[in-house]
């Protein structure tokens, strides 16, 4: 056994080196493989975490967003009867800029919400209008519990839309 091993030690050991090395990097690339697929494994569990966490702060600022719009249409209804006509057309155009935010950013959100915020935009982008020419023209304002009861039937018609948001929210959250 001694003569076999001085044998390939003094003619071959050069042969077997080789051998050596192949099984070395055979192995290393193995392992290159194992952590280079735990590795995409765990960008991908990162990468679905941010998602979430992202959405999560979408319904955040969604729901945020909702609380302010109807806090601000409740304003209108008081400054409606206040007659506080020359601070309207501001306040009318910053509630459409909030409807058309949280419609925007929400662009899944079904055919009969949009509807709603549709309904809403264009109810207030005539009001501004209708406001800015008694302004303009010095004329009679609008009838103000006219004006109010068509906003209350709009603030109802967006907490409808929010609860079901919310509700939707809820879903989700529990579903995952």
């Amino acid at each position: 056994m001694d003569e076999i091993i001085k044998y390939v030690v003094d003619h071959h050991w050069g042969d077997v080196a080789s051998v050596l090395e192949v099984i070395i990097a055979v192995i290393g690339f193995i392992v290159t493989i194992v952590s280079v697929t735990r590795s995409k494994k765990a960008a991908q569990r990162a990468e679905q975490a941010v998602l979430k966490i992202r959405d999560e702060m979408l319904k955040v600022d969604t729901i945020a967003e909702f609380s302010a719009a109807i806090a601000s249409m409740d304003e209108i209804k008081r400054l409606h009867r206040e007659n506080a006509w020359s601070v309207l057309p501001d306040r009318y155009s910053a509630l459409k800029k909030v409807l058309i935010s949280i419609r925007s950013v929400n662009p899944d959100m079904p055919d009969h919400h949009k509807t709603v915020f549709q309904n809403a935009i264009q109810h207030f982008s005539n009001f501004e209008n209708q406001i800015e020419t008694v302004i303009a023209t010095n004329s009679n304002p609008p009838n103000v519990p006219k004006l109010n009861q068509i906003i209350s039937r709009q603030i109802d018609r967006l907490i409808e839309v929010l609860v079901e948001m919310k509700n939707n929210f809820r879903g989700e959250s529990h579903g995952k």
